[in-house]
């Protein structure tokens, strides 16, 4: 017996024994307690061998779930990836770099959707841009046509304003 256990009545010893049904020893550890009042080592082990297999057991289960777990949650990241780029319509850059052009009054960028789109960001922002270049355009247009109305009154009043070449009559009495 090892020292310690002789002098704490308790301890770990490491040794080789047989397992039942074979011939060649295995190493095999050990606890042993001594119980007083009877006088009797009372011993509990475990072979090295069955401890390692079913700790690499354990190991390659909690592996298993680790890969199946780290496969679900990919799948989930890639799903949330798509449907974030489904609802922006295309990359989160691009969305921004157009949205900076049209904040920039630039409404001369093309903004490029899919065929199919008809729910994104980036097809809203299409058609905001589009109405923009078409509200735009009829505000210039009705500039132009007050502009030209304008010089038209101008015209005419000048037309007014300029007295008449032919002399006028005056009637006196003999006016019929």
């Amino acid at each position: 017996m090892p020292r310690k256990f002789k002098r704490d009545g308790q301890g770990f010893t490491a040794n080789a024994a047989s397992k039942p049904g074979a011939t060649e020893a295995s190493a095999k550890i050990a606890y042993n307690v001594t119980y007083q009042p009877w006088d009797s080592i009372l011993t509990t082990g475990l072979y090295v061998d069955d401890l390692d297999a079913a700790f690499r057991s354990s190991l390659y289960q909690s592996l298993g779930i680790l890969v199946v777990l780290a496969g679900v949650l990919s799948a989930v990241v890639v799903l949330l990836n798509r449907g974030i780029l489904r609802s922006l319509g295309g990359e989160p850059s691009y969305a921004a770099e157009i949205a900076n052009q049209i904040a920039n009054n630039d409404l001369t960028a093309v903004v490029k959707t899919a065929a199919d789109d008809r729910s994104s960001l980036l097809f809203s922002m299409k058609r905001m841009q589009e109405q923009l270049t078409q509200t735009i355009g009829t505000i210039k247009r009705s500039a132009d046509s007050i502009g030209t109305a304008t010089h038209q009154i101008a015209a005419g009043k000048q037309d007014l304003s300029q007295p008449t070449e032919e002399p006028v009559m005056s009637c006196t009495a003999s006016c019929p």
